[in-house]
């Protein structure tokens, strides 16, 4: 699905440079909530109930791996390529298709689960500048809300790029300045929260932090705090370089955990570090580091757990925040892992055995894991 990691990662990284990562830009679509309890999209195949082991499960078939968006700690959305996307809930096995189309994809979910937020990537366009003459620089997008109790669909905001909600679920988080274009709403469920506005073409990456009024940007290297539209600059007290910054998670512990990748380096190209923030200074350092390809992870709300895909061998692993104890969970795995809300489940995913011969696109299955 389309998150707003896939958005950042296309804005920093040289896509050719990480060819090894596969379907990280890929869109899917998320239209309008139906229930199909008898019927499933011909090529998926439901397997909620199938173990692999005494820990794993198998959730789906010929699925594509993109980061699982969850919807509270029970429900979450698969993207299932050209077939759509399907919401899956965990306790009853249930299954909803909310998509027949890849150009649609989710960017967050309300953590009580009732909002459901996305991205249509079909209506992106030029903005306009205040004089009202076409900004080619700034691209837009429409952004719609569903509920998922009544299946109701408003189109809400326009933006470049974000669509996520924030911690306390007051505000959302939207890349770049506010467009001259946009929506005006019969009712305000959230407060829109603009990032910094860098110059064109150059991206940024943007992450709530756990007061939910502060955002933490990283762009080009650098990283910086943003309340409101005022911009602190902090210095970077490690010795490492950050070329370009793919992903930032944020825990409510305010533990910070940035990936990065350096086309320039040869060896450990991509790597994972652990930052922490000291009034205008942070310092960052190394967890994990690949050649292979970029380290997606995720960590735990709570901040307890962090869990991550190491593509030089295609496995999963945990990291225990307070002992930094490491743990392998999973073998033959590909990115995004996600953790639920509560932290006591981790989704992942495994290429699929077999012929995949005109599917149009790699596949793979999907797999649910305890982290209690």
């Amino acid at each position: 699905m389309v998150s707003m990691r896939e958005q950042q990662v296309m804005n920093n990284v040289d896509v050719k440079s990480i060819s090894k990562f596969r379907g990280l830009c890929h869109a899917i679509a998320i239209v309008v909530l139906l229930f199909q309890p008898k019927s499933f999209a011909a090529d998926v195949v439901l397997g909620a109930t199938e173990a692999t082991n005494n820990r794993e499960r198998l959730l789906a078939k010929n699925v594509t791996y993109t980061e699982a968006v969850w919807c509270g700690n029970n429900a979450l959305v698969l993207d299932v390529g050209e077939s759509g996307s399907f919401l899956f809930e965990l306790p009853n096995g249930a299954r909803r298709k909310v998509s027949n189309s890849g150009y649609i994809g989710a960017t967050s979910c309300s953590i009580d689960g009732k909002w459901l937020i996305i991205v249509d990537t079909r209506t992106a366009r030029a903005d306009r500048d205040a004089s009202g003459h076409v900004d080619y620089a700034h691209s837009v997008q429409d952004y719609s809300r569903i509920d998922l109790v009544s299946g109701k669909k408003e189109r809400f905001a326009i933006a470049q790029g974000g669509g996520v909600l924030s911690p306390d679920g007051s505000k959302i988080l939207f890349l770049g300045k506010a467009p001259q274009l946009s929506i005006k709403q019969t009712t305000t469920k959230w407060e829109f929260y603009w990032s910094h506005d860098w110059p064109s073409g150059t991206g940024g990456v943007a992450a709530w932090m756990p007061d939910s009024k502060t955002l933490f940007l990283g762009h080009r290297g650098k990283f910086f705090l943003q309340r409101g539209q005022d911009l602190t600059t902090l210095d970077v007290m490690s010795p490492q370089n950050f070329p370009a910054i793919v992903q930032i998670k944020i825990d409510s512990q305010e533990h910070i955990y940035v990936s990065t990748t350096d086309t320039k380096t040869l060896a450990m190209m991509y790597q994972l570090f652990k930052c922490s923030i000291n009034l205008t200074q942070i310092n960052c350092i190394k967890i994990a580091g690949s050649s292979a390809g970029v380290i997606t992870f995720d960590v735990s709300q709570d901040g307890h757990q962090l869990v991550y895909v190491n593509p030089d061998h295609s496995e999963l692993y945990s990291v225990d925040i307070a002992t930094q104890k490491t743990k392998r969970l999973a073998e033959k795995v590909e990115g995004y892992p996600s953790i639920s809300p509560d932290g006591g489940n981790v989704v992942f995913y495994r290429l699929r055995a077999g012929n995949t011969e005109g599917v149009g696109q790699s596949v793979d299955d999907a797999y649910i894991m305890p982290l209690k």
